[in-house]
């Protein structure tokens, strides 16, 4: 009997004690859950905070390939770059690279190269394809967008470079087997003396991840242009800020973004105020201008805002000295929230030759990457240099010259669909006399591991 009664205490002892850690586990279980739930909750990290921190390197670029040839004393102003279905597309204005002469038969007022050097020709028309911006879309379709001064266009290429106050937008698609479609006026201006501000510096243009097409221009003394293409056509909006300079941007989720340099409407109208806009994927309408806080006390200048695949914005800007003439560093930021908030901002400060322009690329891990092009003067022929930093968890990163021995001109920096980052430069020809002025278009891939491949 005593036996008996022991065994059934510690069986009743037993259940008692597995009760109870099955009550701790369960309560330990919905901690977590409750957690996570709470967690979710939280603003996501973007690719960009995570890849800045810790988790990528993007430093490597592949071999630089030639995709054409330039008309002896010529190299490739305001170039652009986009890679569809793996065929590399450039544009851009051959224009003298030097005070030689050059032969104006040889040189067309723009050249539109694909992969090899193949020429893609121009739509239909007497244009001049001032400051011409190519983009493609998942469909294998390309987007070329352009200005008309409304004067006639010039034989052969400009001596000081294509004209940046112009009076109408135009717009063609290139499909590799029908060619070029014709072409068509996005916004032409009727004001006598008001143009619009299209070059590659004022103005920008982008392209969605699901094919639809953004640009931006400002008008002088007028409104910032907003003009949009979908299933249903071009359409235009009139946004009521001045503005000198001026990005566009759309996120994975549909969102779009523009960054500007111009009126704030909350500093009085202002006109050198750094600012947001956002417009929903639903209702589609811009939201009032917001500033950016991290601008500092410098003059502000050409921004430029990205998007990485992961819907994080990176925005960087250039800063003018008060009393300096020219830029003298990158200032940039990131946000993982629709620009509600911004990172702590860090500043690359820029080379002080003269000529010195950068651009920003944000690879597929979400870092960004800067190309930074400087003009000097060296055993007296001018030289080229084309600088390259990235951003990591200490900061920007020691400048690597991406051509060094030779001379390199304009820089462009583009992702394509997959992430992947792109160059194009205009490199002097190797093999030639130190003062020839012998370019060739090349293209340079942005090859990375992560640092658990390393």
């Amino acid at each position: 009997m005593f036996n008996r009664q022991a065994t059934d205490t510690s069986a009743r002892r037993a259940r008692r004690g597995s009760t109870h850690r099955l009550v701790l586990w369960a309560s330990l279980l919905g901690a977590i859950c409750l957690l996570l739930a709470r967690r979710s909750e939280r603003p996501r990290p973007s690719k960009a905070s995570v890849a800045i921190g810790a988790t990528c390197t993007r430093h490597e670029w592949s071999a630089p390939r030639r995709v054409a040839q330039l008309p002896a004393g010529t190299f490739l102003r305001t170039p652009t770059l986009t890679v569809s279905r793996g065929a590399v597309y450039v544009s851009g204005l051959p224009t003298p690279a030097g005070r030689g002469a050059v032969d104006s038969r040889a040189a067309t007022p723009t050249h539109l190269l694909a992969r090899d050097g193949e020429r893609l020709g121009t739509p239909a028309g007497t244009f001049a394809f001032l400051n011409a911006r190519l983009l493609s879309g998942r469909d294998g379709r390309l987007h070329l967008i352009w200005g008309e001064s409304g004067e006639p266009p010039t034989v052969g290429p400009p001596l000081a470079g294509p004209t940046v106050r112009l009076r109408t937008l135009w717009h063609a698609d290139f499909e590799p087997r029908t060619g070029w479609t014709p072409a068509r006026a996005i916004h032409t201006h009727t004001g006598a003396r008001d143009r619009l501000l299209w070059n590659s510096e004022n103005a920008d243009a982008a392209i969605g991840p699901g094919g639809r097409l953004h640009v931006v221009v400002p008008q002088i003394n007028g409104s910032l242009l907003y003009f949009t293409l979908d299933a249903d056509g071009w359409l235009t909006d009139s946004l009521p800020w001045h503005a000198l300079y001026a990005s566009v941007t759309e996120a994975p989720n549909g969102e779009r973004y523009i960054a500007y340099v111009g009126e704030d409407p909350t500093r009085g109208g202002a006109l050198d105020g750094l600012l947001v806009l956002r417009a929903g994927a639903k209702d589609g309408r811009w939201s009032f201008p917001v500033p950016v806080q991290g601008r500092g006390d410098r003059i502000v200048t050409r921004p430029r805002l990205l998007v990485d695949a992961d819907g994080g914005l990176h925005l960087a800007w250039g800063q003018i000295a008060p009393s300096a003439l020219v830029i003298d560093a990158m200032r940039y930021e990131h946000s993982h929230d629709g620009g509600a908030t911004w990172s702590a901002p860090s500043t690359l400060p820029l080379p002080r030759e003269a000529f010195t322009k950068w651009r920003l690329g944000v690879d597929d891990c979400g870092a960004p990457h800067a190309v930074v092009s400087t003009w000097s003067r060296t055993d007296s022929a001018p030289v080229g240099h084309l600088l390259h930093s990235a951003l990591d968890r200490n900061g920007w990163t020691r400048y690597s010259d991406l051509f060094s021995g030779t001379s390199a001109r304009e820089a462009e920096l583009t992702s394509d669909a997959t992430g992947a980052l792109h160059l194009i430069a205009s490199v002097r020809r190797s093999g030639l006399p130190h003062s020839s002025q012998v370019y060739d278009v090349v293209v340079s891939e942005l090859v990375s591991r992560s640092v658990a491949e390393r």
